[in-house]
């Protein structure tokens, strides 16, 4: 299992050497143009863009390396998988332990799909009823914990008004 293990690990850590690389060279490229031409767009820096200027900057407080951006790529790719596989448990636990909620999300998916195909991310309009399923079931069994924010200073949405120091979710 060792091997298996550390097997991954180093295709994985390629993998997001040749992505760092990747980018580094289009930073690259991109610096060239600008200096070149005038009138050129400046795009958006991205999580990557602003990890690789950290790695980059000598007087940064923040000292970040290569094997820093890849552990953190890892972090990324391992926690939207891990959250999303425990909301499915989640929500497949809840449908067996109410068979008439699973009933009714069989129906609905056979009434749009027609037991023709597989459900596609086209018919989500069209599937209300599993909506709410993955809903209700991110508000029992939410994935991950909730992050309290607090307002610094009073804010107006729309005709409410929400005053300093207010904490929400």
């Amino acid at each position: 299992m060792g091997k298996r293990i550390e097997d991954i690990r180093r295709k994985f850590d390629a993998f997001a050497e040749r992505i760092i690389t990747e980018r580094e060279e289009l930073r690259k490229k991109k610096k060239n143009r600008e200096v070149g031409c005038e009138g050129e767009q400046h795009l958006v820096k991205d999580f990557m863009d602003m990890l690789l200027d950290f790695v980059q900057d000598e007087n940064s407080d923040v000292k970040l390396t290569k094997d820093h951006i890849k552990a953190l790529t890892v972090d990324f790719f391992s926690a939207g998988t891990n959250t999303t596989a425990t909301a499915t448990e989640w929500a497949i636990a809840e449908l067996i332990n109410n068979p008439k909620v699973l009933d009714k999300a069989r129906q609905e998916i056979d009434s749009v799909v027609k037991n023709s195909r597989l459900v596609k991310e086209s018919d989500t309009p069209n599937l209300p009823y599993i909506q709410a399923i993955i809903k209700e079931t991110l508000r029992l069994h939410p994935p991950v914990p909730f992050v309290h924010r607090k307002c610094v200073q009073d804010c107006e949405i729309g005709n409410f008004v929400i005053p300093s120091d207010t904490v929400f979710l």
